[in-house]
């Protein structure tokens, strides 16, 4: 994570607002079947096993099988299917 993003964090923590506030990532996990990712920074590689997405300073890298985007804006993605792992790099 780069120095920015600590900052914010940081200050984030200080001031007790949610991380979300400053624009960090947000997952939420439904299960095994569906993932919502919020702020993301789009979509780096598409497939029926990873879908790999530009967090900014990192990559989530989401593995499963019959992955598939079920809803995307600018800001926030829906993943449905079976999800094995979450890693990030």
């Amino acid at each position: 994570m780069g120095k920015n993003a600590d900052r914010a964090e940081l200050l984030a923590d200080r001031l007790e607002l949610p991380a979300d506030a400053l624009g960090a990532l947000k997952l939420s996990l439904c299960g095994r079947n569906r993932l919502l990712v919020e702020n993301h920074r789009g979509i780096i590689a598409y497939g029926e096993s990873v879908i790999e997405i530009d967090c900014g300073a990192s990559k989530l890298v989401v593995r499963g099988d019959e992955l598939r985007l079920a809803a995307m804006d600018k800001h926030d993605m829906l993943i449905c299917g079976k999800i094995l792992s979450l890693e990030f790099e």
